[in-house]
């Protein structure tokens, strides 16, 4: 049985529930806003990244395959503060999704690919360039994943 991933983009949002302004008028101590939350930037998991990697499945979060070095990190599981829309696609998934994770996209940035050389990571490079065309801030980006077998 093969295992694939389900790979989706999130920024952060830029939208205000409510302004300084209108809390006022409503009598409101705090200013409610979306500064920490996600908004998903595609419904579709392929647009990102979709293809069957098991050696980038191993770096990503240690499923399938271990590369020499190691994955980047332990899986860290689904984000708390994840987007309504993706939190929806997540629990559709039931218990067929496993192994959830995630990164910013200046942590994937950061990491040095070139300890990866037993993994095939070219189309990998592709979706983080697709990325870094999200938000110039890449803090503000990021790749929530799990996989199903």
């Amino acid at each position: 049985m093969g295992c694939d991933i389900h790979f989706f983009v999130e920024k952060k949002s830029t939208q205000f529930k409510r302004n300084e302004t209108l809390n006022v008028i409503l009598d409101e101590q705090d200013v409610i806003n979306n500064e920490n939350e996600w908004e998903l930037v595609s419904s579709d998991d392929d647009d990102f990244y979709g293809d069957r990697n098991y050696g980038l499945f191993g770096l990503l979060a240690d499923v399938r395959r271990t590369p020499k070095n190691g994955p980047i990190s332990e899986p860290r599981g689904f984000p708390d503060d994840t987007s309504v829309s993706l939190k929806e696609i997540y629990k559709e998934w039931g218990w067929d999704a496993h192994t959830p994770s995630y990164f910013s996209l200046t942590e994937l940035i950061n990491v040095d690919w070139t300890k990866y050389d037993d993994v095939h990571i070219n189309d990998f490079m592709t979706a983080i360039e697709k990325m870094k065309k999200i938000d110039q801030n890449t803090d503000n980006v990021r790749c929530v994943f799990w996989f199903d077998n």
